[in-house]
């Protein structure tokens, strides 16, 4: 996914959002074990916008559609490896093609 954020721009991601951990992130990195990560476990569609390293935890930096009043002024840190809440399973971006006028 890091290959596609940085060609293409931000990714758009499903994931688990079920668990209260998530409603009421305020900072720092989220690592919820509790989240599912299975095709069927996804509930909410944020944005991947990049990614970053907080500490010494590399993170996805996700954009919720919550308003800015949500998270970390609108915006989520979640932790890259084992596929927290799923963010990595049904992830899609556009591609641009050549249009003839």
């Amino acid at each position: 996914m890091k290959l596609a954020v940085y060609n293409h721009g931000p990714v758009t991601v499903a994931l688990d959002a079920s668990n209260p951990s998530f409603t009421f992130y305020s900072h720092g990195v989220y690592d919820e074990p509790k989240c599912g990560n299975g095709i069927n476990d996804m509930d909410h569609q944020v944005l991947v916008v990049g990614w970053t390293k907080l500490g010494d935890v590399d993170c996805w930096i996700v954009k919720n559609s919550w308003s800015t009043h949500w998270g970390n002024d609108g915006y989520i840190y979640m932790k890259i490896e084992d596929n927290v809440c799923g963010v990595m399973t049904c992830a899609t971006y556009p591609l641009v093609t050549k249009c003839n006028s």
